[in-house]
């Protein structure tokens, strides 16, 4: 029976309104899950992405990103920055609709497909898409927030293969309607350049429509094909332009140049690849959680019979080679699926210097795999029962897998921890879990896992400094030093290095050495928004304080949430006796971080220059809130309740302190001062004899501290007088 346009829309809303559900239901319990590995270099620590205001330079650098290639990507992930900052959940929410209206394209896609071949079967799309968004394989492309750029890249892709589609059947079947194909034309070369300008493998768009329309509207005529050659070469040639745009103008030194961060060479790449191929294809067909890892370690192939599968995958690459052909006729879906899966691969499973596997490179092949899989399964009449009953148990096993995956990545720790289950001897993951150890506050852990991550590879320069760093955090700055020096043997261009062995050196009062190698971190990256921010705080404290304010601004105007920039450059301006500018700046530090004892502590002392004593006292009870160990800002806390004619509340905090420092004459002195103020004479006798006792022999401040006037009178301050006082110099 043939589909009506009304039942079409139906079914099109059916099928989303299941999607929305189904995404929920699966994907609800990860949008909270931190940002983790390649996050943090590409969003968080990326200053180009911190968008805070829609002007040409903000929406250059936006658009530009840290290398040039993604901007439609980057631009994304600085829209978010500008709606909701760092806001984890906000990045997951966009990568969730991404996902979803990629799924409908699969599903139109497959429509429109099936209706070529002449298949009348109105399941086959819906279950096809439901089981690619589904699939636990495409959590990596989903949940790990980077990722959005290859699910981008996939949705413009297929936008722009629908949108082809559209514009041939309307050619084909409405050949009076001349503006409706150039407009849908247009918009899928819109599309085809915003998928480029996701990720790079979108580059063989071209190629691929070229091979549908002979597929599935030219019936593979080869004759048709015979008089396309000039077209086939055209999008071969469009293709290596893209290429080469890439890579520049010294594309053969670029290519090379990515093996040297990589422990294969280019010859061992391209030996393992067909069995990574095969790997994701036995991904797809069975994605159980325990098989799927964010970082691999797949064995390397070094020669043709090493390891002896090696031999056995290329054949079976070949073999797949083959049988697309040869199927072509009487399977042409299938043969297309095929085809489309290991070209869609080749960008990232050839020559190019990339890690060997990550499952996020399936998830534009996977589409044709699983909408000829679908057909395969519908098509027969006779078993079609059978089909839809297998269908929808893959579908639910699918949707418990995927819910079960993501619940390892709601946790940094968890999700290490399983990548080292998976692959025990890959010293990544151990950096990755000594990072998440460190992150919730158990140093030991981290530096355990650290140490590890250094044993499986010595020579992992990021390990190194993330080692270092630790050491450094705890208060081990000579410990952190070798590492720091290490890692930038390694690699004499790793910024992030220099800056903690800057921080490293001024711990030590080496500030000319630290002061030198902040200026190596921002040689070799200007907009480093740390290095500024400890040159500046050196700076500072060697007493360059306008040298330090141009660093903090400068550290501010790259990242507009950094709340330390913005009160050291409050303390800067203090130095500078510049009170009303400095605490502006403190206000701006604690909006970003109001759990900042410093900051309070800072803005109250400001306030105090101004003489505003009960805002200076509101800002230190939150620090002493925040921080009820710290002496200063208790001590301080207490002269501002005494100066204010608090006495009980100054009371109240001197015996805070005396529980800290019980043999401290002076905090017995202070105490003796706020009693005689408050009136209660015989306290405040007891606390001068307690002082005295314990050492307190400063006797000319006895002598003419206003303060004790009180107890002047007293017997025991007269005969203190008589015996000490009036033979004290």
């Amino acid at each position: 029976m043939q589909t009506t346009k009304t039942d079409s829309h139906w079914q099109t809303l059916a099928v989303l309104a299941v999607m929305i559900a189904l995404i929920i239901l699966i994907y609800a319990n990860a949008l909270d899950a931190p940002f983790v590995f390649d996050d943090m270099p590409n969003i968080v620590d990326n200053p180009h992405l911190r968008l805070t205001a829609f002007t040409p330079e903000r929406l250059t650098g936006a658009i530009k990103g840290p290398s040039g290639n993604r901007p439609f990507a980057f631009f994304s992930f600085a829209l978010n920055y500008f709606f909701h900052g760092y806001t984890v959940n906000g990045y997951r929410l966009v990568n969730l609709i991404i996902h979803l209206i990629t799924g409908m394209l699969v599903f139109l896609t497959a429509r429109q497909t099936l209706y070529l071949t002449g298949t009348d079967n109105r399941f086959i799309p819906v279950f096809a898409a439901v089981l690619w968004l589904s699939s636990p394989i495409h959590t990596q492309s989903v949940t790990y927030i980077v990722q959005r750029m290859t699910a981008m890249a996939t949705m413009f892709y297929l936008l722009a293969m629908f949108l082809y589609i559209k514009t041939r059947l309307v050619q084909r079947d409405f050949p009076e309607k001349k503006t409706i194909p150039i407009l849908l034309f247009t918009g899928c070369a819109v599309a085809g350049i915003l998928g480029l300008g996701s990720k790079e493998i979108a580059a063989t768009l071209p190629l691929f429509l070229l091979l549908y329309e002979w597929f599935f509207f030219q019936n593979l005529n080869g004759q048709w094909m015979k008089q396309r050659l000039l077209w086939i070469c055209i999008a071969c040639v469009a293709i290596v332009a893209i290429a080469a745009i890439y890579l520049g103008t010294s594309p053969i030194e670029k290519i090379l140049g990515m093996y040297d961060k990589q422990d294969f060479t280019m010859g061992q790449r391209l030996l393992t690849q067909p069995g990574v191929v095969l790997y994701y294809l036995s991904l797809l067909l069975f994605p159980h959680p325990g098989r799927l890892n964010l970082d691999y370690d797949f064995p390397v192939s070094t020669l043709v019979n090493h390891p002896l599968t090696t031999a056995l995958t290329i054949l079976a690459i070949a073999g797949l080679l083959m049988g697309a052909i040869s199927l072509a006729k009487k399977h042409r879906l299938l043969s297309f699926a095929i085809l489309w899966f290991l070209g869609t691969l080749v960008v990232e499973s050839s020559f190019l210097g990339l890690a060997l596997v990550f499952e996020h490179r399936i998830y534009l092949p996977s589409v044709f795999v699983l909408i000829a899989l679908t057909a395969a399964l519908l098509t027969p009449s006779h078993s079609r029962r059978v089909g839809i009953a297998l269908l929808c148990t893959a579908t639910v096993v699918s949707c418990f897998w995927t819910y079960q995956r993501n619940r390892i990545w709601t946790d940094s720790i968890s999700l290490w921890k399983d990548c080292i289950a998976k692959a025990p001897d890959n010293g990544r993951p151990y950096n990755g879990l000594g990072g998440a150890f460190q992150e919730a506050g158990d140093y030991e852990k981290a530096q355990l896992n650290f140490e590890k991550a250094i044993h499986l590879n010595p020579d992992d320069y990021r390990v190194n400094n993330n080692l270092g760093a630790l050491l450094l955090g705890t208060g081990k700055p000579m410990d952190a030093i070798p590492y720091f020096q290490k890692a930038l043997t390694i690699n004499p261009e790793y910024h992030e290095a220099y800056c903690n062995l800057g921080v490293a050196l001024d711990r030590i009062n080496q500030q000319e050495e630290a002061i030198r190698s902040f200026e190596k971190a921002l040689a070799i990256y200007p907009d480093y928004a740390e290095a500024h921010n400890n040159l500046g705080s050196t700076l500072l404290n060697t007493g360059k304080p306008q040298a330090a304010i141009f660093h903090f601004k400068k550290a501010v105007r790259i990242n507009p949430l950094y709340p330390e920039a913005y009160s050291n450059l409050g303390l800067a301006l203090m130095n500078q006796k510049k009170v009303d500018q400095a605490i502006g700046y403190y206000q701006k530090s604690l909006k970003l971080s109001p759990e900042s004892a410093n900051t309070h502590f800072n803005l109250g002392s400001a306030y105090f220059m101004k003489g505003d004593i009960p805002k200076a006292i509101h800002h230190l009870e939150q620090s002493a809130a925040i921080n009820p160990a710290s002496i200063l800002v208790l001590n301080n806390l207490s002269t501002l309740y005494t100066m204010d004619k608090q006495y009980d509340k100054a009371i109240a905090i001197l015996d805070q302190i005396e529980a800290q420092l019980p043999a401290n004459p002076t905090v017995h002195y202070n105490k003796a001062c706020v009693y005689s103020l408050a009136g209660r004479k015989e306290a405040a006798v007891t606390s001068l004899e307690n002082a005295i006792r314990l050492g307190y022999n400063k006797w000319h401040q006895i002598r003419t501290d206003s303060d004790l006037e009180n107890i002047r009178d007293t017997a025991y301050y007269k005969k203190l007088e008589q015996a000490v006082l009036s033979s004290s110099p």
